[in-house]
């Protein structure tokens, strides 16, 4: 694993949620909340899956990667899915709303609160990426595209998800992905089903 600075440089479409949870790890912080301190210089931070803020306040300490708060926003959150069908101005709000320190307004400006489809309540991985991520990278990570509503198989691998079953305590309030396969159990998300709908969902 790479770090600048103390923070982990992201892996390829990972979640900032997951950098946030790999660099309370390597920290030992035993509260979130110094986490949350030490990356965004405020511990009243809810390190919301799909559409968090405060990226203005985590870029400074970015700096030395050369990540803006642009590039968080787009290739480590769920922004990209949703702007397309926002919009123009209102996808410049999201954005500027995910910038600033204030986020409370962001689902409701996207329309998730009013929306009859739920988001993802837990974290989803794949089984293979989990193990090509800990054989390329020494560890596995939250992908962003596994974390999408209605996304159910791997656009890679071509299998389906699995949620942590066991166990389902958060480190600290955190859920990280444990690095070892022992470590836990899972379920895939949906039941054994027929080939044309494993193809539909792919």
């Amino acid at each position: 694993m790479v770090m600048y600075g103390g923070m982990p440089l992201p892996y390829p479409d990972e979640l900032l949620y997951s950098v946030i949870t790999r660099y309370h790890l390597r920290m030992n912080n035993s509260s979130p909340k110094w986490t949350f301190r030490e990356l965004f210089g405020t511990d009243y931070v809810i390190p919301t899956l799909d559409l968090p803020s405060h990226f203005d306040n985590l870029s400074p300490r970015s700096q030395i990667m050369c990540i803006t708060s642009d590039q968080w926003i787009d290739e480590h959150t769920l922004y990209s899915y949703y702007a397309p069908f926002l919009p123009q101005s209102r996808s410049r709000q999201l954005k500027q709303m995910m910038r600033s320190n204030d986020g409370s307004g962001i689902h409701t400006l996207v329309g998730i609160t009013a929306s009859s489809m739920e988001r993802n309540s837990e974290l989803h991985f794949c089984p293979s990426c989990y193990e090509e991520d800990i054989q390329r990278f020494g560890e596995p990570y939250w992908h962003r595209v596994h974390q999408a509503v209605g996304v159910m198989v791997c656009p890679e691998h071509r299998i389906v998800l699995h949620r942590i079953t066991h166990p389902v305590s958060d480190r600290h309030g955190l859920t990280v992905l444990p690095i070892a396969r022992h470590l836990f159990q899972s379920h895939p998300l949906v039941l054994p089903i027929r080939e044309r709908t494993h193809l539909l969902l792919h």
